[in-house]
């Protein structure tokens, strides 16, 4: 009898504790639940982090190819006519990036406002070198719905020492030019479909360069 007294005094204080198994369940739900979602933050981050890193190192080399496609496009047969766009009043780029409020008002010395502009597309086309275009190949890495594109800017024309291995009798001109290439990373359009949790990725990067000879009103 004590047995079966004891068993109905263990059931019936079971049958007030049911409400305190369903809390506990729940809770252990719950703690899940919030375990779940931080982790599921987490990945987002580290996708997103390195998605942007990814578009970081990518800009710096479109950036770099920039620089290096510019000075290779400033050969001594093309140095001539480059310079001479970038001193003709009708032809010299206005809206330079590097010599900013910079006007034919403010500053009349054409050499000072010497600026021009190469895009991508100009340096494929003469040079055979890939454009920004191409870089959005798969094959070249790119990230999904980055579009790549980059701006050669030449500045800074001033007249250059004779570099080495020329003789110094030949009477002849060579030219200081600043190459300064803006790569960039694009996001995709809004409302074309694709997705992105990435910005635009911008990068600049110089160089001081040598080009000629020459001749002309740098030489003088």
């Amino acid at each position: 009898m004590d047995a079966v007294r004891m068993a109905k005094t263990r059931a019936a204080r079971r049958r007030t504790q049911s409400g305190a198994v369903m809390f506990l369940v729940a809770m252990t739900l719950a703690i899940l639940g919030s375990v779940g979602l931080y982790a599921l933050a987490a990945a987002t981050s580290e996708v997103a982090a390195s998605g942007s890193e990814r578009q970081a190192t990518q800009t710096h080399y479109l950036a770099e190819y920039g620089v290096v496609a510019g000075a290779h496009l400033m050969t001594a047969s093309r140095a001539q006519s480059y310079i001479a766009m970038m001193l003709n009043p009708a032809t010299i780029d206005k809206g330079c990036w590097s010599l900013p409020n910079v006007t034919a008002t403010t500053q009349p010395d054409p050499v000072f406002r010497a600026c021009s502009h190469v895009k991508d597309s100009e340096i494929a086309q003469v040079d055979g070198w890939a454009s920004g275009a191409t870089f959005a190949s798969p094959a070249f890495g790119n990230s999904a719905g980055s579009t790549p594109d980059f701006v050669v800017e030449y500045t800074g024309l001033t007249k250059a020492y004779t570099p080495p291995r020329y003789a110094l009798d030949l009477h002849i001109c060579f030219a200081n030019i600043t190459v300064s290439a803006y790569g960039t990373t694009l996001p995709p359009n809004e409302g074309s479909g694709t997705l992105t949790a990435f910005g635009e990725g911008m990068e600049t990067q110089r160089a001081r360069i040598i080009a000629g000879p020459v001749t002309g009103a740098i030489c003088q």
